[in-house]
């Protein structure tokens, strides 16, 4: 009888053995009992170690014990509640439509607004008594056109008149003292104004950027029209933060967004955060304490906002209304704990008073350690269940 071909060689399945060696031939090293066992043992020495560290961690997650990790929440800046509120003075609109006035709030607590009505600056004093108006024409027979934004220093007041393209500087009196003409930096509807020692930054809202002009009437930079998805649309209004950011309330993206400066090229400026608000912005305020304030017009409220974007209380609605309807700017006050709030036909005050935050709601943080200690000792278990099966069908 001639001899079977042998179809198996030991080299062929080195690691494991076959399952059928041919007659007569010589075992596997592997497929002997004894390395099984071993290689079983060696199974065993790996993963109880492993299953034994991750019922460890399971018994620490559910007695409480945490790591510790930094908090990157803001558990240090107060929330603010309305304390109290005033109307200050009311008068006839000072909204031209489709167009918000301005408001600023001066060293020593007096209030300037911009009448786009009847082409004025109109400077109140805390109390909401009218100090002065200071238009249509000023000193010089300078005559306002269309006056838009309106910030202030000690002893300065600028003014944009986006009718004749120009900055105003104002003494005291409200008389004129330089003019910086806009023309050649060709602005399209500018608005805002914020001034940061001598340089002026101007919301251009029709080129949708924001135009930084020195104190040698030159300009220094501008930012926002080129910025990808962090980039203007018709920005409204500006204001600095206590580090340094300018604020923009971005008005066709109904968002806030914040800028930094970027050391490395002068007048250059960086959007490091941006996030929506449930409305088109017209204004923006921050306080000493970095809370960021907008006024939402339609809904008769301001909501405040962290730095970045964490929404933190909404002032005004409900059982406790702001003192002017339609508030579509907001400053924060000379005494830095109220707020100025400028309606269409009202001037008010808000009383704040910080609030301890409320303990945060959010899922047990370490019910996914748990889910994922159990998942991998299950699939431990499996593993090793399926290798002893293995083993015990090759040396059946």
């Amino acid at each position: 009888m001639p001899k079977r071909k042998q179809l198996w060689e030991p080299e062929a399945c080195p690691l494991y053995g076959c399952r059928m060696p041919a007659p007569g031939a010589a075992p596997s090293p592997a497929s002997s009992p004894t390395v099984a066992s071993a290689a079983r043992a060696r199974r065993r020495r790996f993963a109880l170690p492993i299953v034994g560290v991750l019922l460890l961690a399971i018994a620490l997650d559910v007695a409480g014990a945490q790591l510790p990790v930094a908090d990157t929440s803001h558990a240090d800046l107060a929330s603010v509640a309305l304390r109290g509120s005033t109307t200050l003075a009311r008068f006839e609109s000072v909204m031209t439509p489709g167009q918000s006035p301005f408001l600023a709030v001066e060293p020593a607590g007096e209030i300037d607004v911009v009448d786009r009505v009847r082409r004025a600056l109109l400077r109140f004093a805390p109390d909401g008594r009218l100090l002065s108006a200071w238009g249509p024409r000023l000193s010089g027979d300078v005559d306002l056109q269309a006056i838009s934004g309106v910030a202030v220093r000690p002893g300065q007041w600028f003014l944009v008149d986006r009718g004749s393209l120009r900055i105003l500087e104002l003494d005291a009196a409200g008389r004129l003292r330089r003019s910086v003409r806009l023309d050649t930096y060709k602005p399209y509807g500018p608005n805002g104004l914020a001034v940061d020692g001598a340089t002026l930054y101007l919301a251009d809202t029709g080129r949708s950027r924001v135009l930084i002009i020195g104190a040698d009437e030159q300009q220094l930079g501008s930012f926002g029209s080129s910025a990808g998805e962090a980039g203007l649309k018709q920005p409204m209004a500006l204001a600095f933060g206590p580090d340094g950011a300018l604020f923009v309330a971005d008005w066709e993206n109904a968002r806030i967004g914040r800028w930094v400066r970027d050391d490395s090229a002068p007048g250059t400026w960086t959007a490091t955060n941006s996030w929506s608000v449930p409305f088109q912005p017209f204004g923006v305020a921050v306080d000493r304490r970095g809370r960021v304030y907008a006024p939402d017009m339609a809904h008769n409220r301001i909501l405040v906002y962290a730095g970045d974007g964490a929404i933190l209380a909404a002032l005004g609605g409900g059982a406790t209304p702001l003192p002017v309807d339609n508030p579509v700017q907001v400053a924060v006050g000379a005494d830095g704990a109220s707020l100025v709030v400028l309606g269409a036909d009202a001037l008010g005050r808000v009383d704040l008073e910080d609030v301890t935050p409320p303990p945060r709601t959010s899922p047990d943080p370490r019910l996914p350690w748990l889910g994922a200690a159990l998942g991998i000792i299950v699939v431990l278990l499996a593993l090793i269940l399926w290798q002893q099966r293995r083993a015990t069908r090759r040396h059946m």
